[in-house]
């Protein structure tokens, strides 16, 4: 039998202890949205430079990788009026490469914790077919 006073000392406890519990997981289910779409971003930004590489020169490799990403990113959910897209081909020592940037402005899953207003990622491959 418990007494009258452990109950409510269990009762204080668990409505001190609650809200630490719920920031917390809240907070883990915001960075883990936000971890998740920045993952798809390089996924994106890989996969339209790699489109590119297959792409013969004259067939405009910039245009190929930006119209792969834009496709990716609306597969992926991305909202497209938010999404930039930057395809550049550039020289280097070891011969032409393209460089893919995608970023897109981030929405807060909750809305309750500080979060980067904008997300980017970008790779370079080298060009082999040039």
């Amino acid at each position: 039998m418990t007494h009258l006073g452990e109950r409510g000392s269990i009762t204080v406890e668990l409505a001190l202890s609650l809200p630490i519990v719920l920031v917390l997981l809240v907070g883990v289910l915001e960075w883990g949205w936000l971890l998740a779409r920045e993952v798809e971003l390089v996924q994106v930004a890989r996969e339209a430079a790699h489109h590119a590489t297959l792409v013969a020169p004259e067939d405009d490799p910039e245009a190929a990788a930006t119209t792969r990403a834009i496709a990716d990113l609306l597969a992926a959910g991305f909202d497209p009026d938010l999404v930039d897209v930057e395809a550049t081909i550039m020289d280097s020592d070891v011969g032409e490469v393209i460089e893919v940037r995608v970023s897109t402005d981030y929405d807060s899953l909750l809305g309750l914790l500080p979060v980067p207003p904008r997300l980017a990622a970008g790779t370079t491959m080298l060009l082999e077919l040039s």
